[in-house]
């Protein structure tokens, strides 16, 4: 649960006569917990072990995904036409987020597209849905020195340390409970060896499924704050990632910023095992946060911006004006990388002879999948939510 408020007192209305019962209605008299902080100029910092809420709003998730099905390179008209046409069960399409349609706070019983599956389906779904060990999925503070003074990152710069028990030993340097030890690039393997197992086998749903889904976490690859310790600092988590391109998805928005940082950029097929594919995740959140946007830079245009605006608030435009470009390349990367991903494992797992079709898939026939979340009479669990421990190397 989460403070909203603070009371102070209350109070309590009489209604008919005592005799007749009690007809008293108590109320709270409380004062909003952000009234409080802004008049005592204070803040509410997250502690570093508490795992992340929050996430790229849905407009980045689903420009990723949907995106990503542009992408294809590989000579397979079966696979292009696939992801083509399936576009929007991964992520609506371009005329979808630019043109100010219901694309967000969709209802976890209802039509959510695969991309944001994890978090508005997994992350607040009812009895037989939610997913509490998906949390530590979606995140890996990579910059944060263990014990021994290395980062993640300096740490997996040597690919044989890119493996669950090496991240083990490194957080539990640090003290850090498993549920919040964050395991994003052991996701992504666990992903991509289930995608070429279901090209092998022919099962062209499935694959799609999971193809979708990957698409969430790939998407939190590319976001420099998913790969740091500094993930909420001054509260810039939400307001980065989903306010500012909620409120700049328009014509000129991320979809446009993400396309143009695309051109001449197709999928390669270069991945061929799920070693591989949780090293190219960190080499693109090393690449991103070394080249493009760190979070030390989104954090500084942040405080120039979070009391700019209307009210003594964010002026969000000035800070997609500052940020947009760059958070634009960042998705890019994400986008490119997920086709990779896609089209690598098509070509393990032997696509072109195991599937022949590249129809669309009903939705209630993907939902049928992921929906369950395996635990008593709730069905099989469509890639199981695993905790850091529960990762093979």
């Amino acid at each position: 649960w989460r403070p909203i408020a603070l009371q102070w007192g209350g109070q309590r209305f009489f209604g008919a006569p005592a005799a007749e019962g009690d007809s008293s209605f108590p109320f709270a008299l409380a004062t909003s917990l952000s009234t409080i902080c802004r008049e005592l100029s204070v803040e509410i910092i997250r502690g570093k072990d508490i795992a992340l809420p929050e996430y790229w709003g849905e407009v980045g998730h689903f420009t990723i995904g949907e995106v990503a099905c542009d992408l294809i390179s590989f000579n397979s008209t079966t696979l292009k036409n696939l992801f083509r046409n399936n576009r929007r069960n991964i992520g609506f399409d371009d005329i979808a987020i630019t043109s100010g349609a219901q694309i967000t706070g969709l209802n976890p019983s209802s039509f959510v597209p695969l991309a944001d599956v994890p978090d508005d389906v997994w992350k607040i779904g009812g009895v037989g849905v939610k997913r509490t060990p998906d949390n530590p999925t979606h995140y890996a503070d990579m910059d944060e020195k263990g014990a021994d003074g290395k980062t993640l990152f300096e740490k997996c710069a040597n690919p044989a340390k890119i493996k669950p028990s090496v991240w083990r030993a490194h957080y539990e340097s640090l003290g850090t409970q498993e549920k919040y030890q964050g395991s994003l690039p052991f996701r992504v393997k666990q992903i991509f060896e289930t995608m070429v197992h279901h090209v092998s086998h022919g099962e062209a749903t499935k694959y799609v499924c999971a193809a979708g889904i990957l698409a969430h976490y790939d998407g939190d690859a590319c976001q420099p704050l998913h790969g740091s310790r500094l993930h909420d600092a001054q509260g810039v988590h939400s307001p980065y990632e989903t306010v500012m391109l909620n409120l700049n998805r328009g014509t000129n928005g991320v979809v446009a910023k993400i396309r143009a940082a695309l051109v001449g950029h197709t999928a390669d097929s270069n991945i061929t095992t799920g070693a591989e594919a949780a090293r190219r995740t960190v080499e693109m959140m090393r690449h991103i946060r070394n080249n493009i946007l760190s979070p030390e830079d989104i954090l500084e245009v942040w405080s120039d911006v979070r009391h700019a605006g209307p009210g003594n608030g964010p002026d969000y435009h000035e800070m997609c004006q500052k940020l947009g470009t760059q958070t634009g390349k960042c998705m890019a990367e994400g986008a490119l990388l997920l086709a990779s991903l896609w089209q690598s494992a098509w070509a393990v797992g032997n696509g072109n002879q195991h599937i022949h079709t590249s129809a669309t898939i009903p939705y209630p026939d993907l939902r049928q999948l992921f929906k369950p979340n395996g635990t008593p009479g709730h069905g099989v669990q469509f890639l199981p939510s695993l905790y850091l421990s529960e990762y093979p190397d």
